[in-house]
């Protein structure tokens, strides 16, 4: 199978070439926020806080970064709420509990208070979840010690609470 070959057309002028002076054409700072913005989320969903330090990396003025979040949150391409529960059902769907759900909630800058709300839903299958990856991994919980240590610290590496940790492996500390 040959190749196919390529175009012989030159290559379209640039910006700076199509302007009359030969200067490149000044940029509306906010368009240039709100592409930036609207490529990130494109990406994958982001939360605030994450929108406005990207946004304020590029040196982009406190009030066009305000103008744009707001226009995004009223557009809903912004919301930290779905942003949060979407990451709390991720999350649970790989195996993780509700700790590990907690600290990346508070990592990605959103309100501890909020983030109590948004995670209890996560709560009520931790149980669950923590003894389905004990059967997958340990095949159920061990019986030596030593093994039981080791999926204890398996449990409490992905996210579980202590108190749930030491219920499952019937640690008794």
């Amino acid at each position: 199978m040959r190749p196919k070959p390529r175009s012989r057309r030159s290559p379209s002028r640039s910006a700076a070439a199509a302007a009359p002076d030969g200067q490149a054409p000044a940029a509306d700072p906010l368009q240039a926020a709100w592409d930036a913005a609207v490529r990130q989320l494109a990406a994958r969903d982001c939360s605030e806080r994450e929108v406005r330090r990207r946004l304020g990396e590029s040196a982009v003025d406190a009030a066009v970064v305000d103008a744009v979040v707001a226009r995004l949150r009223e557009l809903r391409f912004l919301d930290d709420e779905r942003f949060a529960r979407g990451l709390c059902e991720r999350l649970a769907r790989r195996g993780y509990g509700s700790a590990r759900a907690r600290a990346e909630l508070a990592e990605h800058g959103l309100a501890h208070d909020d983030i109590d709300a948004w995670v209890a839903d996560m709560e009520d299958g931790d149980a669950a979840r923590a003894r389905a990856l004990l059967d997958r991994h340990f095949g159920g919980v061990p019986a030596a010690a030593r093994e039981r240590a080791r999926a204890a610290r398996f449990l409490h590496n992905r996210g579980y609470g202590e108190d749930l940790v030491l219920a499952i492996t019937g640690q008794d500390w």
